[in-house]
């Protein structure tokens, strides 16, 4: 980013006051200000040559200010997940005064289009730190900084993200967050959640069961943690949660939620994207469990650990307020903010990435995403086997081989996964006479291409054991209290899309469900196919500079619709 000249520095700090109000703006472009900080700053983090379209976003945005609220709280679904914007992290390094930072975006529903830029600055105003990043049809990016110059001897540094871009609908998104940081920390410490399970469903994830036994086999083996929820009106999202964190001087005591200290936990779901926040009564029940260590006025204990039998519950962080999707990747985020009793306040992050933590004393550490295992199809459901035999899928085991998609092909189960379904599905019949039921987030293969349940239609195509059959009815399961089922094939990776069949019907195993559409992003007529025209320009930019190639033999259900 180049030096502001004294209008632009106007503009910043015009908006900056803005924000710093209620930590978050989404702008309101009825005034001309916060439309031209918006487009300064777009212009100086990217290339409107190369993406013109993320201006056209903005002119959108202002064509649409005087019909929308401009500044409150996100949109939320019906299931609680909500779009979020946010710095995520924030911190000096105490040995070098090198600035970093982290901030993060997710849509609901996922997005067409989405820039991020992440600037921190000092108490004079100086850029110190900054960061871009850009992606199409997603639903989650993070942004990182780099250091500016030589770093800062202020110990108060201010973080502000600007994002613009498109949700899945083509309605235009822009807004600013912003974090200040008043004092440095090392690292917390965290002995839970960790990834400790030998073969996991999820690899590089922290693998949590719901809807389980609490002596389940796969506890230790394929999960790090497990939830026994049969008595649930709805799955439940639970995370144990026990660690600490040293500040350098003693706490302000006695604590007070919201008053000397200041929690917010969310979880970001990378599957449909948005994110969830916690209730006040859950949120209170996280604070209880917080204190003071009794050694050391330093230290900040907390300890939600997990359970180990009706008995034992333990008392984790507990999301009551959504039903959990299928298989999500979900990335927790924790931000503890305290006042010390020099009058100073202090600030320590838990964020889930899919990197390791590369500094341990910038007090902000990192940890595995969450994968909340559950299932997919009713335990009933017929698997084909390789010598043409059949099986209910409930009775397969590691080592089995079954008949796939392809003809003459057949793969390996890796493992299986089960769990109580407890909510909707559907039952979706063909012609021929097949029928299957199936939560709503599996996927299916069409005749062109994969596709979740959610989105077929009747009159659709699908692959069938004995050819292409029609969808001759989709029809709601209200209530199907039972086991669901799900298998894993060997071999599967983030560019194959895995198949097995099930009571006659060609459909995806578990990594199909993660991948499928990781693999069609590469496909560049797909990513049109999902995206406003005038963003096309902006696409072949992103494909030539991301190096993307497409891959062949593999197109959405959408391409030909």
């Amino acid at each position: 980013m180049t030096r502001l000249t004294n209008a632009e520095a106007k503009l910043h700090s015009y908006v900056s006051a803005l924000v710093l109000k209620k930590g978050h703006l989404e702008f309101d472009f009825n005034d001309d200000k916060q439309y031209e900080y918006a487009v300064m700053m777009t212009k100086k983090r990217f290339d409107t040559d190369k993406y013109p379209g993320l201006l056209k976003i903005l002119e959108l945005k202002k064509k649409k200010a005087g019909k929308e609220l401009s500044v409150g709280p996100m949109h939320a679904s019906a299931e609680g997940f909500q779009n979020a914007f946010g710095v995520t992290g924030l911190s000096i390094d105490p040995k070098i005064n090198l600035v970093a930072s982290t901030g993060a975006g997710t849509v609901l529903g996922g997005y067409q289009s989405l820039a991020l830029t992440l600037i921190v600055t000092d108490t004079n105003g100086n850029l110190v730190a900054q960061g871009q990043n850009y992606d199409v049809t997603g639903t989650l990016m993070q942004v990182k900084t780099v250091p500016v110059g030589g770093g800062t001897s202020s110990k108060t540094v201010r973080a502000q993200m600007f994002y613009s871009g498109l949700d899945h609908a083509g309605n235009p998104i822009s807004g600013q967050s912003a974090q200040v940081l008043y004092n440095t920390t090392a690292d917390p410490t965290m002995s839970v959640p960790v990834a400790w399970c030998t073969n996991p469903y999820v690899p590089g994830a922290v693998n949590i069961g719901l809807g389980r036994p609490w002596h389940d086999p796969d506890l230790g083996n394929r999960l790090d943690y497990i939830w026994n929820e049969t008595t649930q009106a709805h799955p439940v999202g639970k995370i144990p949660f026990v660690g600490s964190v040293t500040f350098n001087a003693p706490i302000a005591s006695p604590l007070s939620l919201n008053q000397n200290i200041l929690i917010q936990i969310y979880v970001a779901n990378s599957t449909s994207g948005g994110a969830t926040t916690l209730s006040p009564a859950d949120m209170n029940n996280v604070f209880s469990h917080f204190s003071i260590d009794a050694a050391n006025p330093n230290k900040l204990n907390w300890s939600l650990p997990g359970g180990t039998s009706a008995a034992n519950p333990g008392s984790p962080i507990v999301f009551t307020s959504i039903p959990w999707p299928t298989d999500i990747k979900a990335y927790f985020n924790c931000q503890i903010i305290v006042q010390l009793t020099n009058g100073t306040w202090a600030s320590a992050n838990i964020i889930s990435s899919d990197n390791p933590d590369p500094d341990p004393l910038d007090g902000t550490l990192l940890i595995k995403p969450i994968s909340f295992v559950w299932h997919c199809l009713a335990e009933k459901t017929i698997v084909t086997m390789a010598d043409g035999s059949k099986k209910a899928i409930a009775e397969l085991v590691a080592g089995d081989k079954v008949a796939t998609g392809a003809k003459g092909r057949n793969a390996v189960v890796e493992y299986t996964l089960r769990g109580v379904h407890i909510g909707n599905a559907l039952s979706i019949s063909t012609e021929g006479g097949h029928e299957i039921i199936t939560s709503d987030g599996h996927v299916f293969m069409t005749a062109d291409g994969p596709a979740p349940a959610s989105e077929l239609k009747v009159g659709d195509v699908l692959q069938t054991a004995d050819g292409k059959r029609e969808i001759t009815s989709i029809k709601a399961q209200k209530s199907t209290n039972g086991t669901f089922w799900n298998l894993a094939l060997a071999g599967a990776n983030s560019k194959t899309i895995s198949t097995f069949i099930g009571n006659g019907i060609v459909v995806g195993d578990i990594n199909a469900q993660r991948h499928y559409k990781e693999v069609l992003k590469n496909d560049i007529n797909w990513v049109k196919k999902h995206v406003e025209k005038f963003l096309h320009a902006d696409v072949d930019s992103y494909f030539r500079e991301k190096a993307l190639k497409p891959v062949a033999g593999i197109t959405s259900r959408r391409l030909s619709k």
